[in-house]
């Protein structure tokens, strides 16, 4: 039995990161070697193993063969004759099929990955690459967790396996995993871009790939350019903050052009952001956040323009929000609206903000006679106008 650290954590370590997880391979085992050995048995589909007291993997080395079309259609094979090297030619990305030989304290790299990572260059293995749909997803992923570039050969294979339909073969729960995973990185933005690069935007986000063809209004370039230097700069280490920013002017690409009123937009927003959510099963509390925002984000823009009656509506609509969403949402306004028409509006809101968020209805003047019927909550409206009123607003 020879156990070797594998995959992630390798390449992490010779990025001079922490790694988050270690797995291992075993060579030289068969199951009732690892039971013998103390280890308890945890996986379903091949044989994977923990050691008491740890949530460290222990996987004996495998080869693979695919069944079927589906991401999950393959058979394993597993004996004490497969090698390491056969194990690690299954990997998808030579920067995770390198091996760290415990006992002799050596890197064992048969593909190349080494030289790949201090490159910075994600490239495919072997042809069996094709054989997981999956892996043109995660090759958008590790461009964002890695900030790395894709191979020419690995991007020209990507591509072809996008135009011959293989994500179909995906579930939505699927695709939304990676996306949510590659959320989680400052370099979300790469996501994006790679999709578009090999051809995969189109077929999981179909609406974000049409902000390629869309100008921006009051900028020189595409809505795409646009919403990727607003992921640049959205500066919150949030998933919902980053998938908002990613759709907060979705509703663009329903036009052709910058004349039609942002209501429209908004609606025609609104309801794509909807339809995202519903077909790759996206969590409610992200699609209500991306919702809000496209909803409010360009009133904000508006904010110098508008009366105390609009200042007022507007302003509850953010207090009806959670103060942490509504300091997300203006993390977003600070990326994407330019930065003197940012800072005014952001005073002024922030004031209003600060005031109406301390106003009880019960503060009202004769609160416990006043009937609580249909006209209650007009009086209390002209109640909180008044408040602002006496503000200054």
């Amino acid at each position: 039995m020879k156990i070797y650290l594998v995959g992630g954590a390798v390449r992490d370590q010779i990025m001079g990161r922490i790694p988050n997880d270690r797995d291992y391979v075993v060579v030289g085992a068969s199951i009732e070697d690892m039971l013998l050995s103390g280890f308890r048995p945890v996986g379903k589909s091949f044989p994977v193993f923990v050691r008491k007291g740890s949530n460290e993997e222990y996987a004996l080395a495998r080869k693979e063969i695919k069944t079927g079309p589906r991401h999950t259609d393959f058979g394993f094979f597993f004996d004490k004759s497969i090698t390491l090297k056969d194990d690690l030619v299954r990997r998808d990305f030579s920067c995770n099929a390198i091996a760290y030989d415990i006992e002799e304290d050596r890197i064992i790299d048969y593909h190349g990955g080494v030289e790949d990572i201090r490159n910075k260059i994600l490239r495919h293995i072997s042809p069996h690459f094709v054989e997981d749909p999956l892996r043109v997803i995660r090759l958008c992923r590790f461009a964002a967790q890695l900030d790395f570039s894709v191979a020419k050969e690995t991007m020209n294979l990507a591509r072809d396996m996008v135009l011959q339909n293989q994500l179909e073969n995906l579930s939505p729960e699927r695709i939304w995993n990676e996306i949510r995973k590659a959320l989680h990185y400052p370099s979300f933005y790469r996501f994006i871009e790679v999709a578009h690069e090999c051809f995969a935007l189109k077929k999981i986000l179909a609406a974000v790939e049409k902000l390629w063809f869309i100008k921006e209004d009051s900028r020189k370039g595409t809505l795409a350019e646009h919403t990727i230097e607003c992921l640049k700069h959205v500066g919150r280490d949030n998933e919902m903050v980053k998938f908002a920013t990613l759709l907060h002017n979705i509703g663009e690409t329903n036009f052709f052009d910058a004349n039609h009123p942002y209501e429209e937009s908004e609606q025609q927003g609104v309801s794509i952001i909807r339809n995202i959510c519903h077909a790759l099963k996206i969590p409610n509390d992200f699609q209500s956040f991306a919702v809000f925002v496209c909803r409010n984000y360009r009133k904000f823009e508006q904010v110098n323009q508008m009366n105390i009656e609009q200042l007022l509506d507007l302003t509850d609509d953010y207090i009806k929000r959670t103060p942490a969403d509504f300091e997300n949402f203006m993390a977003i306004c600070r990326a994407t609206i330019p930065d003197s028409d940012f800072k005014r509006s952001e005073q002024k809101i922030r004031d209003i903000y600060k005031v109406l968020s301390q106003v009880r209805a019960s503060q009202m003047p004769n609160f416990d006679s006043l009937k609580k019927d249909s006209t209650f909550k007009d009086k209390y409206r002209e109640f909180k106008l008044e408040i602002l009123r006496k503000h200054g607003f």
